[in-house]
Protein backbone atom coordinates (compact mmCIF):
# COMPACT_ATOMS: atom_id res chain seq x y z
CA UNK A 1 0.00 0.00 0.00
CA UNK A 2 2.80 2.63 0.47
CA UNK A 3 4.13 1.62 -2.96
CA UNK A 4 1.03 2.95 -4.25
CA UNK A 5 1.12 6.06 -2.67
CA UNK A 6 5.07 7.02 -3.22
CA UNK A 7 3.95 6.39 -6.90
CA UNK A 8 1.58 8.49 -7.02
CA UNK A 9 2.82 11.41 -4.83
CA UNK A 10 6.02 11.01 -7.15
CA UNK A 11 3.49 11.40 -10.25
CA UNK A 12 1.61 14.47 -8.17
CA UNK A 13 5.59 16.08 -7.67
CA UNK A 14 6.39 15.14 -11.31
CA UNK A 15 2.76 17.10 -12.54
CA UNK A 16 3.50 19.97 -10.47
CA UNK A 17 6.96 20.05 -11.66
CA UNK A 18 6.29 20.02 -15.40
CA UNK A 19 3.19 22.73 -14.63
CA UNK A 20 6.28 25.44 -13.06
CA UNK A 21 8.73 24.50 -15.76
CA UNK A 22 6.26 25.13 -18.50
CA UNK A 23 4.67 28.54 -16.64
CA UNK A 24 7.96 29.88 -16.05
CA UNK A 25 10.05 29.16 -19.81
CA UNK A 26 9.95 32.30 -21.89
CA UNK A 27 7.99 32.26 -25.18
CA UNK A 28 9.80 30.76 -28.06
CA UNK A 29 9.82 33.34 -30.93
CA UNK A 30 7.38 31.46 -33.46
CA UNK A 31 4.51 31.83 -30.27
CA UNK A 32 5.24 35.38 -29.85
CA UNK A 33 5.13 36.22 -33.41
CA UNK A 34 2.34 34.09 -33.84
CA UNK A 35 0.42 36.17 -30.78
CA UNK A 36 1.76 39.14 -32.31
CA UNK A 37 0.31 38.51 -36.19
CA UNK A 38 -3.33 37.29 -34.46
CA UNK A 39 -3.18 40.87 -32.62
CA UNK A 40 -2.51 42.60 -35.88
CA UNK A 41 -4.31 40.73 -38.06
CA UNK A 42 -7.67 41.43 -36.12
CA UNK A 43 -6.31 44.94 -35.89
CA UNK A 44 -5.92 45.35 -32.35
CA UNK A 45 -3.04 46.67 -31.90
CA UNK A 46 -2.84 47.29 -28.20
CA UNK A 47 -2.66 43.35 -28.04
CA UNK A 48 0.01 43.08 -30.78
CA UNK A 49 2.50 45.38 -28.97
CA UNK A 50 2.25 43.20 -25.96
CA UNK A 51 4.95 41.29 -28.07
CA UNK A 52 7.03 43.73 -29.84
CA UNK A 53 9.51 46.27 -28.77
CA UNK A 54 8.42 49.76 -27.70
CA UNK A 55 10.03 51.04 -31.51
CA UNK A 56 7.30 48.71 -32.82
CA UNK A 57 4.49 49.68 -30.25
CA UNK A 58 4.90 53.12 -31.48
CA UNK A 59 4.73 52.22 -34.97
CA UNK A 60 1.78 50.30 -34.43
CA UNK A 61 0.09 53.17 -32.61
CA UNK A 62 0.89 55.26 -35.87
CA UNK A 63 -1.24 52.98 -37.68
CA UNK A 64 -3.87 52.87 -35.15
CA UNK A 65 -3.83 57.22 -36.00
CA UNK A 66 -4.32 56.18 -39.66
CA UNK A 67 -7.06 53.99 -39.26
CA UNK A 68 -8.75 55.95 -36.74
CA UNK A 69 -8.37 59.39 -39.20
CA UNK A 70 -9.34 57.76 -42.66
CA UNK A 71 -12.22 56.32 -40.82
CA UNK A 72 -11.37 52.72 -41.81
CA UNK A 73 -9.21 50.02 -41.37
CA UNK A 74 -6.24 49.43 -43.32
CA UNK A 75 -6.20 46.13 -45.63
CA UNK A 76 -4.66 43.41 -43.82
CA UNK A 77 -3.80 40.16 -44.76
CA UNK A 78 -6.74 37.88 -44.08
CA UNK A 79 -6.74 34.30 -43.55
CA UNK A 80 -5.15 31.46 -41.04
CA UNK A 81 -1.53 32.43 -39.91
CA UNK A 82 0.87 29.61 -40.67
CA UNK A 83 4.30 29.62 -38.66
CA UNK A 84 6.80 27.73 -41.04
CA UNK A 85 9.85 27.99 -39.74
CA UNK A 86 12.13 30.11 -36.98
CA UNK A 87 15.60 30.73 -37.03
CA UNK A 88 17.38 31.94 -34.06
CA UNK A 89 21.13 33.20 -33.70
CA UNK A 90 22.23 34.78 -30.15
CA UNK A 91 19.36 37.49 -29.26
CA UNK A 92 17.80 37.47 -32.98
CA UNK A 93 15.37 35.30 -34.80
CA UNK A 94 13.38 35.47 -37.51
CA UNK A 95 10.17 33.71 -38.19
CA UNK A 96 8.96 33.01 -41.35
CA UNK A 97 5.19 32.45 -41.94
CA UNK A 98 2.53 32.75 -44.59
CA UNK A 99 -1.17 34.18 -44.59
CA UNK A 100 -4.34 32.37 -45.93
CA UNK A 101 -3.75 30.43 -49.21
CA UNK A 102 -0.93 32.83 -50.55
CA UNK A 103 2.27 30.48 -50.98
CA UNK A 104 4.90 33.66 -50.47
CA UNK A 105 6.42 32.96 -46.98
CA UNK A 106 6.95 36.61 -45.10
CA UNK A 107 8.87 36.85 -42.44
CA UNK A 108 9.22 38.74 -39.24
CA UNK A 109 12.07 39.63 -36.97
CA UNK A 110 12.10 39.51 -33.18
CA UNK A 111 15.27 40.63 -30.77
CA UNK A 112 15.82 39.11 -27.31
CA UNK A 113 14.91 42.05 -25.09
CA UNK A 114 14.78 43.03 -20.72
CA UNK A 115 11.19 43.98 -20.36
CA UNK A 116 10.12 46.23 -17.53
CA UNK A 117 13.71 46.34 -16.30
CA UNK A 118 13.30 42.36 -15.72
CA UNK A 119 16.82 41.20 -15.86
CA UNK A 120 16.03 38.40 -18.13
CA UNK A 121 14.98 38.96 -21.93
CA UNK A 122 11.68 37.90 -23.80
CA UNK A 123 12.10 37.45 -27.47
CA UNK A 124 10.06 40.55 -28.80
CA UNK A 125 8.84 41.51 -32.82
CA UNK A 126 11.06 44.36 -33.88
CA UNK A 127 9.41 46.02 -36.54
CA UNK A 128 10.85 49.15 -38.98
CA UNK A 129 9.43 51.44 -40.60
CA UNK A 130 11.44 49.89 -44.27
CA UNK A 131 9.84 46.63 -42.77
CA UNK A 132 6.37 47.72 -43.48
CA UNK A 133 5.10 47.49 -46.95
CA UNK A 134 2.32 49.67 -47.15
CA UNK A 135 2.80 53.35 -48.88
CA UNK A 136 1.57 55.95 -46.74
CA UNK A 137 1.60 59.75 -46.19
CA UNK A 138 3.27 59.14 -42.22
CA UNK A 139 5.35 56.36 -43.43
CA UNK A 140 6.55 57.44 -47.06
CA UNK A 141 6.13 54.79 -50.17
CA UNK A 142 7.17 51.41 -49.42
CA UNK A 143 10.35 50.71 -49.91
CA UNK A 144 11.64 47.69 -52.30
CA UNK A 145 14.61 45.11 -51.55
CA UNK A 146 15.64 42.09 -52.57
CA UNK A 147 14.19 40.33 -49.84
CA UNK A 148 10.82 39.89 -49.19
CA UNK A 149 9.43 40.63 -45.85
CA UNK A 150 6.34 41.17 -43.65
CA UNK A 151 3.83 43.37 -45.23
CA UNK A 152 2.43 44.23 -41.44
Amino acid sequence: MSTINLIRNNKVLLLLMFCIVSCSYPDSPKSVAEKFLTGFQKHDFDEAAKYGTKETGKILKQIERIEELEKSPMPLPKGNITIVSEEMEGKTAVVYFKTGDENAEEKLKLIKVAVDGAEETQWRVALTKTDLKVPDPLFGPAIPDSTKTSSF
